[in-house]
């Protein structure tokens, strides 16, 4: 499962904290949660009974687009509505939309230097094999399922398939199954984002920051790249 943990931690030398509702991350979250189901406790009803209606070709399709072609999805600003975000990525160039999954896959460096990474991105794409060895030398053995990580693999070598999946899945999801509860969810969420842009974070450092919004010791989390970062938005969903 080549994913981030959809983290939106973008954090220091003065980090800027934000609390907004980023309607296009909480959709593409909640579908996240719908795959994860199984492993995490305290969901919200909502998530178990709306995997449980999926019909099963649904849940498949929604495992492929959402774990093996994550990074063709991640937002890549702020949208105000989810419709929005959606028009710009069907207005996005087929190719552009593949390199962005290739160019963040390669952001993230090898475990081991004895599997030689193909200088151009589009060489991992030139067999099955070389493409999971690939992944496989960047992300946990438990994080890739072999299954999804073949048919992402065949998209990939396919761009214009690969995005009429993803907007055609996007918009199936967001009509049938997101955009009721986000419209019954939302001013609940605003509230939310609205407490909390009150409070001062500037004496925080990040880590104390995130564990004061999550309530939780994230001491696991703490890294440099958290250190580095210079921007922190918080999306509660």
């Amino acid at each position: 499962m080549p994913t981030p943990e959809l983290d939106l931690i973008i954090a220091p030398p003065t980090t800027n904290f934000r609390f907004a509702l980023e309607p296009a991350h909480n959709a593409i979250h909640s579908m996240f949660l719908m795959i994860k189901a199984d492993r995490l406790s305290g969901l919200d009803d909502w998530v178990t009974r709306t995997l449980a209606s999926l019909p099963p070709e649904l849940e498949h399709r929604n495992r492929l687009v959402v774990l093996g072609l994550y990074h063709a999805l991640v937002p890549q600003r702020s949208y105000s509505t989810f419709s929005s975000y959606l028009e710009e990525l069907e207005r996005t160039d087929p190719v552009a939309l593949r390199n962005r999954v290739l160019e963040d896959y390669y952001k993230i460096p090898p475990k081991d230097e004895t599997f030689p990474t193909p200088e151009n991105k589009e060489d991992i794409l030139v067999s099955e094999d070389i493409f999971i060895r690939f992944l496989l030398d960047r992300f946990p053995t438990d994080h890739i399922d072999l299954e999804i990580e073949t048919e992402a693999f065949a998209y990939l070598n396919d761009p214009p398939a690969m995005k009429s999946l993803v907007v055609t899945h996007l918009r199936e999801m967001w009509e049938t199954y997101l955009e009721a509860e986000w419209s019954r969810v939302v001013p609940m969420l605003q509230e939310s984002v609205d407490a909390f842009n009150q409070i001062d974070f500037s004496d925080l450092t990040n880590l104390e920051a995130i564990q004061t919004v999550s309530g939780q010791n994230m001491e696991d989390c703490k890294d440099a790249s958290l250190e580095k970062t210079e921007r922190i938005v918080f999306v509660p969903s």
